[in-house]
């Protein structure tokens, strides 16, 4: 069950640039106010700086491939986050998981809101024993155009499926003791998942746990671009052809050691996924393409997993038919942004 209790919180964590860093020192305190623990499956690149915080603060970090749980390296430390975070819970307190740089983005950002949010976790329920943290529309607006149209359709179909209002694809979750452990002895049963978010509401559900949506604000509102600012150096900057005042923001406050202001941030975010100059180079056509393979990998994942969730024949046809439909929609938007046509080009849609 899902007591009022202090939450253990778990997350991975990828910086080799060590981006966060400043985020990091000024959402640290918050995060150890709010938490019994916070466990941290870090990637062996990330910056040694990062580290040390975290580890000066009192936070527990375990590196990638310490314990073997998937043959897929970000499943693997998505589930080694999850079994460590295990190791720390007490009775009556319950696991939270979200992705690193959502957590420090939050904290350092929303330090209210975030307070906030652990208090609405904390005041689910007894019964409850698993909580998917949802995003409102605004903030699901908040993101690059390829996010928001894959994700609307991965969204529309689990919440059919699975008869309850989950966003698989916030990242953020709540579980109780039994759930998560029921999680990680039945994970494998279902097939490697790169990203593995996909699976678990799927996997709470045939696990006939109490599921729960929790509505949040702003702390999940887009993916963290702290982690762009090493771009600020590149030619784009200093040729002028990126002189916005975001750009400008940007540059005044890494130069003087200081978080860059919001608006700064959520503009510069737009630009280096959605411009064919930004960071990740050809970013956009790039971003469309994992986003459309994400979204065909989980909708597919969730096709194979209908007869385990309760539904009756009538159902399970109705969502098959619903699927189907995703899937189309999914690849009219690979055709329309993404050269590469699929391996597959029927995209799955003989399903049955």
């Amino acid at each position: 069950m899902l007591p009022l209790r202090t939450l253990v919180l778990c997350s991975t964590l990828h910086d080799p640039s060590g981006s966060l860093l400043l985020a990091l020192e000024k959402a640290a305190p918050l995060i150890k106010r709010n938490y019994a623990h916070w466990i941290i499956a870090a990637t062996k690149t990330t910056d040694e700086r990062i580290i040390e915080v975290l580890k000066q603060a009192g936070f527990n970090v375990v590196f990638e491939g310490s314990k073997k749980l998937s043959s897929d390296p970000i499943e693997d430390n998505h589930l080694l986050a999850l079994d460590r975070g295990l190791e720390f819970l007490e009775d009556g307190q319950s696991l939270q998981y979200t992705d690193g740089d959502r957590i420090v983005y939050g904290a350092a950002y929303f330090p209210e809101i975030f307070e906030e949010t652990v208090e609405k976790i904390e005041a689910v329920p007894s019964e409850t024993e698993y909580v998917s943290l949802t995003r409102s529309a605004d903030d699901n607006q908040s993101h690059h155009n390829a996010l928001v149209m894959t994700e609307q359709y991965i969204t529309a179909v689990y919440q059919q499926a699975l008869g309850e209002k989950v966003d698989p694809c916030s990242t953020a979750h709540v579980f109780s003791q039994e759930a998560v452990e029921f999680l990680l002895q039945n994970t494998d049963q279902h097939g490697v998942m790169k990203f593995p978010h996909g699976k678990w509401a799927v996997l709470m559900k045939e696990g006939g746990f109490n599921i729960q949506a929790i509505e949040t604000s702003e702390i999940l509102s887009f993916e963290t671009p702290l982690q762009f600012h090493d771009v600020l150096t590149a030619d784009a900057f200093i040729d002028g052809s990126i002189n916005s005042d975001a750009a400008k923001e940007l540059r005044r406050a890494y130069q003087e050691k200081r978080l860059p202001s919001l608006e700064a941030l959520r503009e510069y975010y737009l630009f280096t996924i959605q411009s064919d100059t930004g960071v990740r180079g050809q970013a956009s056509k790039e971003e469309w393409k994992r986003r459309c393979d994400l979204a065909e990998e989980w909708v597919s994942f969730l096709n194979t997993e209908l007869k385990g969730l309760r539904l009756s024949e009538a159902e399970q046809d109705e969502t098959r038919v619903f699927i189907e439909e995703t899937l189309r929609k999914v690849y009219e938007i690979r055709m329309q942004n993404v050269e590469e046509k699929p391996v597959d080009s029927s995209m799955g849609l003989k399903l049955r």
